[in-house]
């Protein structure tokens, strides 16, 4: 599927959603099978997460910041790029 299939697709789920409502839980039913699956992948975001969090403030501290000033940056950082995303999907 291309871009613009997958968005016709997801707007006509959104326009029949009663009537399509009884395949989305069997595709959620589906899914929560592959619970520990999910949770590895989970896991593996959450520590590469940490990991890129770690590098990041240490980064900040060779260029000179101290740490109360790289852990800042770095907070400050992941927020703006949280902000941004939320004001892109409101779009």
């Amino acid at each position: 599927m291309n871009k613009e299939e997958i968005i016709g697709f997801i707007n006509y789920i959104h326009e029949n959603k009663e009537e399509v409502k009884p395949a989305i839980k069997a595709m959620v039913d589906v899914i929560l099978e592959f619970g520990p699956e999910f949770k590895e992948i989970i896991e593996e975001i959450n520590n590469y997460t940490i990991s890129l969090t770690t590098r990041t403030i240490q980064r900040f501290e060779m260029e000179g910041f101290s740490r109360e000033e790289a852990i800042l940056l770095t907070l400050n950082k992941q927020l703006s790029v949280g902000e941004a995303f939320n004001n892109y999907k409101k779009k």
